[in-house]
C-alpha cells in the first residue's frame, strides 16, 4: 500500500511538473517581445527542466522497485498471485513437454 502511494504521488508530481513546463514554454513563445534568452525566464525554463528530470528519476526508481516486487522469483503478492500463476505455468508447460516426450 506504502509503495502503491509513492508511485501515485510521484506520477502525480511528474506530471504537474510536465504541466507547468509545457505552460511555460507557452508563454515564452507566445507574449510577443519576449525573448528566450532573457535571463529570467531561461533560469526558470531549466529550473522547471531541472525538477521535472528528478522527478521522472524518483518515479523511474519506484515503478522499478514496484515491478521488482511484484514480478519478481519467490515474491507472493497476496492480492494477484502473479508470482504463482508464472510458476503454474512454467509447471503446467514442463509437464506437458514431458507428458509429449512420453507419449511418442
Amino acid at each position: 500500500k506504502c509503495m502503491r502511494e509513492g508511485v501515485m504521488q510521484s506520477t502525480s508530481r511528474f506530471c504537474g511538473i510536465l504541466h507547468d513546463l509545457i505552460a511555460l514554454k507557452n508563454v515564452m513563445c507566445n507574449v510577443p517581445g519576449m525573448e528566450f534568452a532573457s535571463g529570467g525566464l531561461s533560469v526558470d525554463m531549466v529550473l522547471v527542466t531541472s525538477k521535472l528530470h528528478r522527478a521522472a528519476a524518483l518515479l523511474t526508481r519506484q515503478l522499478s522497485t514496484f515491478f521488482d516486487v511484484v514480478f519478481s522469483e519467490g515474491v507472493a503478492d497476496e492480492l494477484y498471485h502473479f508470482t504463482e500463476i508464472r510458476l503454474t505455468k512454467k509447471t503446467l508447460a514442463e509437464v506437458t513437454r514431458e507428458l509429449e516426450s512420453a507419449t511418442k
